[in-house]
């Protein structure tokens, strides 16, 4: 009995594994990202080509522009950069991960920096997971896995900070969403002691915290993204016995989730995974339409609600908005779903122009 048994797993495996090849393993007809340095080197492009963040096996973060190469950081080999962006284009933020190829745990703390858009030196702010810039750039939060802390750092004046305490009882590998509306005014979620996760809010002024939302079963990511004006609440079911999917919007001058207008519904379990700096994107689950495990990157129409696939590669996970080209990351790939994909062909860089 239990040789069949592991017979049995052993056939599903190998049914499995040629299933998900045969899904993930054909081409695409989205353009790839094509640039003068190596894509798996790449860690930032400004949308014109003005400038390049790349890392070499030395464990060096550098810039190139202008033909010109600077030395932005440098650490031992091996060491892993990821370089964060904003729509605003003022500053950046930079992840160090020493050992990359060493320890893969999620939790793992990482050396984070700030500089300014296309800066050539970088500044320490500390030790953390999922930085994220807020605000006008003026903050940065970033997420303290063992003190179970989120910790707020002004850009202007590092002397301005505050840390704000998850309740999180149980989920050692949960970690929160966070958005400012505005520099008083604080949005995260948190799960509470009976693993429901919810949306709460944070009084910068009167130092208060309240539960705006709950969601009605554990088995729930939610998600936040700010865009202006717009707040964008997602909801994921991640069992099938709680399935089921949600994208909900609420004004930030005038938040309340009681008057929270619905744009999307779904009966499956989508990944998510949203974006919205200027349009709505996530990870749809498309395998009742298609016959077949499927998920593919849609953009979702705030205006008529509609949903429109954007990928063709059958197992889409995320994507990634830099510097407001939409990349879409699949099998050592970068493929570009908005904006241009070939930089190998300019000659004359000019100088990025950045917001004011």
């Amino acid at each position: 009995m239990e040789f069949k048994s592991l017979q049995e797993v052993q056939i599903k495996l190998v049914i499995l594994i040629a299933l998900f090849s045969s899904q993930v393993l054909g081409k695409s007809k989205l353009p790839e990202l094509a640039t003068k340095q190596a894509i798996n080197n790449l860690r930032f492009l400004s949308s014109d080509g003005s400038f390049t963040y790349y890392q070499n096996r030395e464990g060096s973060l550098l810039l190139s522009t202008n033909y010109k190469v600077k030395e932005v950081l440098s650490s031992s080999p091996g060491t892993n950069y990821q370089v964060i962006s904003s729509p605003k284009r003022k500053k950046l933020i930079v992840i160090q991960q020493e050992s990359f190829h060493k320890f893969l745990g999620i939790r793992q703390m990482k050396n984070i920096y700030k500089m300014d858009f296309g800066g050539q030196s970088a500044t320490k702010l500390g030790l953390g997971i999922r930085p994220r810039l807020h605000s006008s750039d003026e903050w940065v939060s970033i997420f303290h896995p063992i003190s179970q802390t989120i910790n707020f750092i002004n850009l202007k004046s590092s002397a301005l900070k505050f840390d704000l305490k998850i309740r999180n009882p149980f989920n050692p590998y949960f970690v929160p969403e966070v958005i400012m509306p505005n520099n008083n005014t604080i949005l995260y979620t948190d799960l509470n002691k009976d693993g429901l996760p919810g949306v709460l809010y944070y009084d910068k002024i009167t130092k208060q915290t309240s539960v705006l939302y709950k969601a009605s079963n554990s088995a729930t990511k939610l998600e936040l993204c700010l865009n202006k004006e717009n707040i964008y609440l997602g909801e994921f079911g991640l069992d099938k016995l709680f399935s089921g999917s949600a994208i909900s919007l609420l004004k930030a001058n005038a938040i309340d989730f009681s008057k929270r207008e619905i744009l999307y519904e779904s009966r499956l379990n989508d990944i998510g995974n949203i974006t919205c700096s200027n349009s709505l994107l996530f990870v749809q689950n498309l395998s009742k339409q298609r016959n077949k495990l499927a998920y593919e990157l849609v953009e979702l129409s705030q205006g008529t609600k509609r949903i429109k696939v954007l990928s063709d590669i059958n197992f889409a996970s995320h994507s990634i908005d830099m510097d407001g080209v939409i990349l879409l990351p699949h099998l050592g790939k970068y493929y570009v779903v908005k904006g241009k994909s070939d930089y190998t062909k300019r000659d004359l860089l000019k100088k990025s122009k950045v917001n004011e």
